[in-house]
């Protein structure tokens, strides 16, 4: 016989908030019905800064995790406003979170060392800054091959001795090339 998975969104009642059981302790506490109908207060919370442990739900390092995963930029959760859910605070789903977490830092680290690397060029950044590049390339592929390094960059440790006057200058100086990742990091 015809055997699946029965869909029937009629037979579940959408009015009450079920809570799964817990497998493992969780990332921020041990009862997560108290994160289930936050809403808006869980932006308060994430948001709220180091105010002490009075009427905060999370600890510092939890706050930092959470800003990271709901980075604005990047997420519109926000937009729910009081229909928000909190993540599942499972402890092992948490760490999976955690890990995307360090890729996306390791891929910004390889952005930058790219960047600042001889063979950087403005019109072909390449894979490692998708936003920068045209339809063609992100559905093809086909990443444009750089002509030449931009501005043909030399280390120069002989500036070392100078920085905080090369700082000064920089400041006041317009950026000859200023473009941003979909995350918001500036390059320049």
């Amino acid at each position: 016989g015809v055997r699946g998975v029965d869909l029937g969104l009629g037979k579940f009642p959408l009015d009450q908030t079920q809570v799964a059981p817990q497998l493992g302790s969780v990332a921020w506490g041990d009862d997560l019905r108290g994160c289930a109908s936050l809403g808006c207060s869980f932006w308060e919370q994430i948001e709220g800064g180091d105010r002490g442990t009075d009427g905060q739900l999370f600890s510092r390092e939890q706050r930092e995790l959470l800003k990271r995963i709901f980075n604005p930029r990047l997420s519109d959760r926000r937009a729910e406003g009081e229909h928000f859910q909190p993540p599942d605070g499972d402890f092992g789903y948490m760490n999976k979170l955690r890990c995307l977490l360090n890729e996306e830092a390791e891929v910004r680290r390889q952005r930058k060392q790219h960047f600042l690397g001889k063979k950087f060029a403005v019109e072909a950044a390449g894979p490692l800054f998708p936003s920068w590049a045209t339809d063609f390339e992100l559905r093809s592929h086909q990443w444009k091959a750089p002509q030449q390094p931009s501005g043909n960059l030399q280390a120069r440790p002989d500036y070392l001795i100078e920085a905080s006057q090369l700082r000064q200058s920089l400041r006041s100086a317009a950026p000859a090339f200023e473009r941003q990742t979909e995350e918001g990091l500036a390059f320049r």
